[in-house]
């Protein structure tokens, strides 16, 4: 049995008869045994060493074997308990096993059934480390991923910024060329591009897409770039022709802005 070479157990019996015939027995089967009188020599035994398996019994002078198998779960959860006793009482075995031992053996007990069930439970440890031990990978990678996450979260968000305040830069300068040929005009742009905004908020629409409506609507008037300052200028009545020309901004507009 090349695994039971390496595996420590601890055997608690007040009997010291129990204990040399369990050490014995599974000595002879290749586990290494440690006996202890009582539970308070078993917590520091605990203390000093690593057990896979306690086997436990349940009526001792001091400090019952069930109140020592609540301690083991509670402060050594690596290490699996049996109990062994000559209690042959359904109540105790249930409590026993509820309260987290492995099995429940009754003396007198045939050879046979002590190996079966330290084998059965020590199976059960090693299933039940390795589920806690995947569950821990698991948690671990998934919070990795989260963290990832919410990291490319946070850098598509500053990118997103960045794209925004570049694009409000750009309409910017197309709107401050504007400015720059038409006095007043910077002063009649923000109140225009404030109502639009504040229009599209009245008819319930979201407000990314009431802040897009006010920078789009800084540019209404670019297409003026294009038209000649004489009747930009103008002071008096546009002729006809003059008039044409003038509403042609509209279209020029459309050329400047058209795939933004």
């Amino acid at each position: 049995m090349p695994e039971a070479k390496k595996t420590r157990l601890l055997v608690v019996d007040d009997a010291m008869d129990a204990r040399v015939f369990l050490c014995g027995l599974l000595e002879t089967n290749g586990y290494i045994c440690v006996p202890a009188a009582s539970a308070a020599e078993a917590r520091d035994l605990l203390q000093q060493q690593a057990f896979e398996l306690a086997l436990c019994d349940v009526n001792m002078p001091g400090e019952s074997g069930l109140s020592l198998v609540r301690q083991i779960l509670a402060k050594h959860p690596d290490t699996a308990t049996i109990m062994v006793t000559g209690m042959d009482d359904p109540r105790i075995a249930n409590f026993a096993l509820e309260q987290g031992a492995y099995g429940y053996v009754i003396k007198p007990f045939e050879p046979n059934e002590i190996l079966i069930n330290v084998a059965n439970a020590l199976r059960r440890r090693k299933l039940e480390y390795e589920g806690r031990a995947n569950r821990e990978k698991l948690e671990q990678a998934v919070l990795a991923r989260t963290t990832e996450l919410r990291e490319t979260i946070v850098r598509l968000e500053q990118t997103q910024d960045a794209l925004r305040q570049a694009q409000e830069e750009a309409i910017q300068s197309l709107v401050m060329a504007e400015e720059f040929r038409e006095k007043g005009t910077p002063w009649h742009i923000q109140r225009m591009s404030r109502y639009c905004a504040l229009i599209a908020a009245r008819l319930g629409w979201a407000g990314e897409r009431c802040e897009l409506i006010r920078l789009a609507s800084t540019m209404h008037d670019i297409g003026k770039i294009g038209t000649p300052d004489d009747i930009v200028f103008k002071s008096g009545v546009l002729d006809p022709e003059e008039s044409r020309l003038m509403q042609q901004h509209t279209e020029i507009g459309r050329r400047i802005l058209s795939g933004s």
